[in-house]
């Protein structure tokens, strides 16, 4: 069972209160739902996993405050921590999925620093999605994007979210979420971005990281066979579209 409402947690205590009873009473079945940090309550997370709840999709975007800003996300990492402790005390009965957005041609550095720090202090239980930021149409952030010319209306929603670019940041994050490893670990390899050889290394590896994390997943039984072979569909036609592309600039070049 499945709540796709991204303010399915925003509603006032008393009606989620009313709602977890009957939920319980009635249906009584494991559910997923959404929710917004800013939202989140240790007394709401705490009637929702009495109900049942025992997966949430988190919408945290960015641990950067300026790119909070530029998302309109009034959140803070504190609030987020804070999620993750309201989530530590049901540890074994939900999984939390943090969501964040990489990608963003806007970030400095400095706010992808931010981002990876904020996914180290996240408390367990916790898994992360990560997306690459898509441009749809009518938003604030297309029509920036195309009066700097970031995009182009031929070029428009041509990339698919699911497809994370090799950068050095994207693949500490993989690093950090996906595959867990420890705080120190990825402190030496931050370090790595004043060596030539390993800046090269991190900067190439990220969506090898991603494909070895989807089949590490179909091993242990988390991911199902159809989600990898989605995933590889969709990466094949980004690396078709790129090579096309690149193809077509240079003919014309």
């Amino acid at each position: 069972m499945s709540f796709i409402d991204d303010d399915f947690i925003s509603r006032k205590t008393e009606e989620l209160a009313d709602f977890c009873q009957s939920y319980k009473k009635r249906i009584g079945l494991p559910f997923f739902a959404f929710g917004n940090p800013v939202n989140m309550s240790q007394q709401n997370i705490d009637m929702l996993v009495d109900a049942g709840m025992h997966r949430m999709q988190i919408g945290v975007q960015t641990g950067s405050p300026r790119m909070q800003k530029l998302y309109r996300r009034p959140v803070t990492n504190a609030k987020v921590i804070a999620v993750s402790s309201f989530m530590e005390k049901h540890k074994g009965k939900i999984v939390p999925i943090y969501d964040f957005i990489l990608d963003n041609p806007w970030e400095t550095d400095e706010d992808k620093e931010d981002s990876l720090n904020l996914i180290m202090q996240i408390k367990e239980p916790k898994r992360f999605d990560f997306f690459s930021l898509t441009f749809f149409p009518g938003t604030s952030l297309q029509k920036r994007a195309l009066d700097e010319g970031i995009i182009s209306t031929e070029g428009m929603l041509s990339s698919h979210a699911s497809i994370i670019k090799n950068s050095f940041y994207n693949s500490l994050m993989l690093l950090a979420g996906h595959f867990k490893m420890a705080d120190k670990s990825i402190e030496r390899l931050k370090q790595w971005k004043n060596n030539p050889i390993g800046y090269w290394l991190l900067s190439r590896s990220t969506q090898v990281l991603l494909s070895l994390f989807f089949l590490n997943g179909v091993f242990k039984g988390k991911n199902g066979v159809h989600e990898v072979f989605r995933y590889f569909k969709i990466y094949t036609r980004y690396l078709y579209a790129a090579a096309f592309k690149k193809k077509k600039r240079e003919s014309y070049g």
